[in-house]
């Protein structure tokens, strides 16, 4: 259990964006404003270090320090986006690190900026972690791939016990574009979402029905310029519970899985409990419990939608595998947005692929004026049969 949840922050995040140290538009100092008159409580700089970048240098966290002086808030989170190796920049990871192990960032790049094996920038990272210090998100991840296998078979090799690497950014930014995401190969996202996480019974479900525990509610900007994109909290928006105010507390929260994420920022609040009669708290994504003699699952889910989405029709979808033992859409609830609460059940619930447990997670769905479907992923909860 999550012993701080009952007395958590929610902050509204941002977890990957670009200035000028690297490909974006923007200095460190206009895109803090930009992010924090969005409401934005927190954002990540997360350039690019690669060769010719300014990105991981002494140059890079001096910046930031001077922004925490000029302003407490947005928080702000250093990290880098890692062209992973061996796919040639094809495929990229956040790292997030806190403040006290800033310095790492340079040292990481200097070890393994000409790697060709994951394996040894992974183990590096984890000897250095301490609890939430270090964590990372895989990006986008099937923005250049043919075959949405490839990102399970990628997210298994990278995450051995003790891996930094956490998630999924499910909602990948760039949202702006065309094809939302910049997906441009074979494979695109579905309402603006990565195939990974939105479809049901895919990459993310196959995970969690063998027993992984992967987060994939993550919304981020991807901000580079406001041409292309949504500045942060604009469009796409996380949301964290976090034991407190600050950098810490929101990478805990992120390791946690106790975050939520939406395109369209249709939502001020989602929340997802379940339980049983034999518990005496509900258990919240990140969370997990063991059943008891009562084979009932309880599920309640609130929600308050922003003022843009009001007198407007809600659609839950309750996701999971406990009802025939592989993940489906269970349940299909349309509200309307006067509606703060559902609940429903499961009863004699199934076990799932790993023989020992079922997972439980939401989708929350809405139209705008303009015909397009704005979404919202949590993460899930699970239960141990």
């Amino acid at each position: 259990m999550i012993d701080w949840l009952g007395e958590a922050n929610s902050l509204q995040v941002d977890m990957h964006t670009h200035t000028r140290f690297s490909d974006g538009r923007w200095e460190l100092s206009k895109l803090a404003d930009s992010a924090l008159l969005n409401g934005c409580h927190a954002i990540a700089i997360t350039d690019h270090a690669e060769k010719g970048s300014d990105a991981a240098t002494p140059t890079y966290l001096h910046a930031i320090t001077e922004q925490r002086q000029r302003s407490r808030y947005p928080l702000i989170i250093a990290g880098l986006e890692w062209n992973i190796p061996p796919y040639r920049g094809r495929e990229h990871v956040n790292i997030l690190v806190h403040p006290s192990l800033e310095p790492q960032l340079i040292a990481f790049s200097q070890h393994f900026r000409k790697t060709n094996d994951p394996g040894p920038a992974l183990q590096w990272l984890s000897e250095r972690n301490n609890e939430s210090t270090i964590l990372a998100f895989y990006n986008h991840p099937a923005r250049r791939d043919e075959r949405l296998e490839e990102n399970e078979e990628d997210f298994l090799s990278w995450t051995p016990k003790g891996s930094v690497i956490v998630g999924f950014e499910g909602g990948p930014g760039h949202q702006k574009k065309a094809s939302p995401g910049d997906y441009k190969n074979v494979l695109a996202t579905v309402d603006g979402w990565d195939p990974v996480v939105a479809d049901v019974g895919g990459v993310w479900d196959s995970l969690l029905d063998a027993g992984r525990d992967p987060w994939g509610a993550l919304a981020n900007s991807d901000f580079h310029n406001d041409r292309g994109d949504y500045l942060p909290c604009e469009f796409s928006r996380t949301h964290v519970d976090t034991p407190e105010m600050s950098a810490s507390g929101v990478l805990r929260g992120l390791k946690a899985g106790a975050f939520w994420g939406e395109t369209g920022a249709f939502l001020q609040e989602l929340r997802l409990r379940v339980g049983s009669p034999d518990l005496i708290f509900d258990a919240s994504p990140g969370e997990s419990f063991a059943l008891g003699d009562q084979r009932v699952i309880t599920v309640e889910v609130m929600l308050k939608p922003e003022l843009k989405a009001k007198d407007q029709t809600l659609t839950i979808e309750l996701i999971g595998n406990l009802a025939s033992g592989e993940p489906e859409v269970i349940e299909t609830r349309a509200i309307n947005s006067n509606v703060t609460t559902v609940t429903t059940s499961i009863t004699n619930p199934i076990v799932g692929g790993d023989g020992e447990s079922g997972y439980l997670r939401i989708r929350v769905s809405s139209e705008g004026a303009d015909g397009r479907r704005f979404i919202a992923y949590t993460n899930h909860v699970r239960v141990l049969l």
